[in-house]
């Protein structure tokens, strides 16, 4: 199964949020099932959201979706979420 977290509303890695899809993705990293994961972030905060995520194997489930920091903008996010990301959505199924 192909599943997909989007990280826009974790702040940086500085709030309650950042933290539980910091040990959510760790978990999903760590599972034995097939899955992929398409993670959607913004490209300066890779690190906070994928940087521990375990071995190779595990890394390779977790595909991260890089974004422009100008997606920070609250009209461009929000329009992205209603929009955009549905779109990619659909396109990949």
């Amino acid at each position: 199964m192909q599943i997909a977290v989007t990280t826009f509303g974790g702040d940086g890695g500085k709030s309650g949020i950042s933290r539980y899809i910091i040990q959510l993705l760790r978990e999903f990293g760590r599972a034995g099932v097939d899955n992929i994961y398409d993670i959607f972030l913004y490209g300066k905060e890779r690190d906070i959201f994928l940087g521990d995520t375990g071995d190779a194997g595990r890394l390779s489930r977790l595909r991260g979706r890089e974004f422009s920091d100008s997606m920070a903008n609250p009209v461009r996010n929000i329009f992205w979420h209603q929009v955009g990301l549905p779109g990619i959505m659909r396109r990949s199924r």
